[in-house]
């Protein structure tokens, strides 16, 4: 008898658990401190050395600087397409101001972008209203990167539409999604 009524709690405990909402599943393998770290892109603009983060693929581009209180000088981002098109990009749940930059496939400037926060979402403000409310920032002509950077950048750098910054273009397609 105490051994059924042993059986017996041991099937029941794993339902009891679900019911407090707590997980009996084996602990998931943690990734690596390495594969949580952005991959860094060092890239020379104006002559000043840049240490990017890499936006290639659609979740790290969708999710680019939101919600970053501050970006450190000589950080940004690069975002990084598979292929030319126009681009848009907005400041949805962005904390601070940003200077864009957006490049063709051979790294000329096709746009210059200096992109100020948004109000928050209001409390009542559905997402559709906050999407369509938010500016947007567009490439104009067709471009296969953005770069990100520092409030200020583009005056400080001296960047203007036609000039050109070098990038491994083979290689960050190739990582592209």
């Amino acid at each position: 008898m105490k051994r059924h009524a042993y059986l017996l709690l041991l099937c029941l405990l794993p339902l009891l658990a679900l019911a407090q909402g707590k997980d009996t599943s084996p602990p998931a393998s943690q990734p690596d401190a390495d594969e949580k770290k952005p991959k860094i892109e060092k890239v020379v603009i104006a002559e000043q050395k840049f240490k990017l983060e890499l936006a290639a693929d659609p979740v790290s581009r969708a999710q680019g600087l939101m919600g970053r209180e501050k970006l450190e000088k000589e950080r940004g981002m690069l975002f990084v397409y598979p292929r030319a098109g126009i681009r848009s990009f907005w400041m949805m749940n962005c904390l601070i101001d940003i200077d864009l930059i957006f490049l063709d496939p051979k790294g000329r400037i096709v746009a210059l972008h200096e992109m100020k926060k948004e109000a928050p979402q209001g409390e009542k403000e559905t997402n559709a209203q906050y999407s369509r409310r938010l500016k947007r920032y567009p490439s104009r002509r067709n471009a296969q990167y953005g770069i990100e950077l520092r409030k200020g950048s583009i005056k400080k750098l001296k960047l203007k539409v036609g000039q050109t910054i070098k990038l491994d273009f083979k290689r960050l397609t190739k990582l592209a999604k």
